[in-house]
């Protein structure tokens, strides 16, 4: 699913994961991170 996103996108991007979320250096890792697809 990521390479299709990457594909139709053409921008890189990072899959969120708890491990990033808790490894967040500011607690936040929406903040540290852009840009960001979001999808509920």
């Amino acid at each position: 699913m990521a390479m299709t996103l990457y594909r139709r996108l053409q921008l890189p991007f990072e899959i969120l994961t708890n491990y990033k979320l808790e490894a967040a250096r500011t607690g936040n890792w929406f903040l540290e991170t852009n840009p960001y697809i979001a999808k509920s």
